[in-house]
C-alpha cells in the first residue's frame, strides 16, 4: 500500500489518513534533516505545529555538523559582495574576497572537525602549528573571523558554547608592530635623494604626500587590481589649476560617500608643481602621476639612504605629527586638513618626533 501525503502550510502534513507536524531542520550546503510528530500528540493545531517545528530547530545543537558545513553558511550569508544605499554600505563586506580566502585556510585544517570538537585546547595546537610560519598577527585575523563564526553558530544554538570563550586566543599585545619612525631628518634624505631616482615622478611625489598628508591610494592608481570594486579619484591637474598651484582638492571614499578636502601647498611644493607641469605638459583632466606602482622605485630609493621598514603612507604620519607642533595650527583645523572626523583617528596618527623631546628637555631647567 503507498502512503498517501498531503501538505497542510509548511508545518503540517497528511500520511495515511493522519495529520503530523512538520520540522524542517538547516543541515548547512542547502540540505535539510527532516522530523515529524503526530499533531493530535501535541495540541492538535497548525499552531502547535509551527511551535513544535521552530523548538525543534532551535534544540537541534547539531543543524550544521561540520566546520566546513559552517563555513559554506557563513560564506554564505555573510562574506557578500557589499551593498551601498545612498553612500552607507548596508550589507556585505569591502573585504569579501580576503575574508573567503582566509576561510578557506582554516577550512583545511578544520573542515572535518564537527563543531563540538573545535575545543580551545584543538585551536591551541592550531596556533602553536601556524606560528611556526607566520606571524602572531595572521593568526589572530584568522582567529578572529572564527570567534564570529562560533557566536553566530551560538545565537542559532548550533553549538553550546563558543571556545573562545573559555580562553584567551586573540592576543593582540603580541602582535610586532614595525618600529621604524619617519622623522624630519630621515624625510629630508629621502626627499633629497629622490631627485637622483630612475622614477622621476617618484621626487614629486614624496613632495606631495610629505606636504599634505594625503594617502597614496588619494594621489595616484594606487596598485589597483583588476575587478577591485574599490572607488578611488586619484589626484588630476584640474584640482591643481584651479587654485593655481597654491593648493590641491584631494577626494577620498569611505564606502560610496565621496568627500573633498582642500589643503594648502607650501611654497616649495607649490615650485615643484608647477616644475613637474612645465615639464610633462599635460592636459587639465590627465593624472598628475599616471603610474600605477613606485614599489620598485622606492625600494631602490630606501636601500640607497640605508633604511627600511618606511612605507609611503608613512608621510601621512609624518605630516600629522608636524603639523601637530605648529600653535597657529588648532585641533579642528588640523583635522580638516587630514580628513579626519573624529578625534581618536587624528590621535593615532599622532607622534612627538626626536625633535620635539628635545625641545621639550630644553624647556626645563636642570633641578
Amino acid at each position: 500500500m503507498v502512503s498517501k501525503k498531503r501538505k497542510y502550510g509548511d508545518y503540517t502534513t497528511e500520511i495515511d489518513g493522519k495529520k503530523y507536524a512538520v520540522a524542517r531542520i538547516p543541515l548547512g550546503g542547502g540540505r535539510y534533516k527532516k522530523r515529524v510528530k503526530l499533531l493530535s500528540t501535541i495540541g492538535g493545531t497548525k499552531r502547535d505545529a509551527q511551535k513544535w517545528a521552530w523548538q525543534q530547530v532551535e534544540n537541534h545543537t547539531d543543524s550544521i555538523g561540520t566546520f566546513k558545513a559552517l563555513a559554506e553558511w557563513y560564506a554564505r550569508e555573510y562574506l557578500v559582495a557589499p551593498m551601498y544605499q545612498d553612500g552607507k554600505r548596508i550589507y556585505g563586506l569591502r573585504t569579501w574576497k580576503h575574508q573567503r580566502t582566509v576561510l578557506d585556510r582554516l577550512c583545511l585544517y578544520f573542515g572535518r572537525y564537527k563543531l563540538a570538537d573545535v575545543t580551545l585546547d584543538v585551536l591551541r595546537r592550531y596556533k602553536r602549528l601556524r606560528l611556526e610560519t607566520v606571524g602572531m598577527v595572521s593568526v589572530n585575523r584568522e582567529f578572529a573571523l572564527m570567534r564570529t563564526m562560533f557566536r553566530k553558530a551560538k545565537m542559532r544554538k548550533w553549538v553550546k558554547e563558543s571556545p573562545f570563550e573559555l580562553g584567551e586566543l586573540i592576543e593582540i599585545s603580541l602582535e610586532s608592530h614595525r618600529k621604524t619612525e619617519l622623522d624630519t631628518r630621515t624625510a629630508i634624505r629621502l626627499l633629497a635623494r629622490s631627485r637622483k631616482s630612475e622614477q622621476p615622478l617618484l621626487h614629486y611625489l614624496i613632495y606631495v604626500l610629505m606636504f599634505t598628508g594625503a594617502r597614496p591610494s588619494e594621489i595616484y592608481p594606487f596598485n589597483v587590481p583588476a575587478g577591485d570594486e574599490v572607488i578611488r579619484e586619484p589626484l588630476t591637474w584640474e584640482r591643481v589649476l584651479q587654485f593655481d598651484f597654491k593648493a590641491i582638492e584631494i577626494v577620498s571614499y569611505k564606502g560610496r560617500i565621496r568627500k573633498v578636502r582642500t589643503v594648502p601647498t607650501t611654497e616649495g611644493l607649490e615650485q615643484a608643481l608647477r616644475n613637474l607641469y612645465a615639464l610633462t605638459n599635460p592636459e587639465p583632466s590627465d593624472l598628475v602621476f599616471p603610474v600605477k606602482s613606485f614599489k620598485r622605485s622606492w625600494a631602490t630609493l630606501c636601500g640607497s639612504v640605508g633604511v627600511s621598514g618606511v612605507w609611503l603612507r608613512d608621510f601621512r604620519h609624518y605630516y600629522n605629527s608636524v603639523i601637530l607642533q605648529r600653535p597657529d595650527i588648532n585641533d579642528v583645523e588640523r583635522m580638516i586638513l587630514m580628513g579626519h572626523t573624529q578625534v581618536k583617528t587624528n590621535i593615532r596618527y599622532s607622534k612627538l618626533g626626536t625633535e620635539f623631546i628635545e625641545k621639550y628637555r630644553g624647556g626645563f631647567s636642570s633641578s
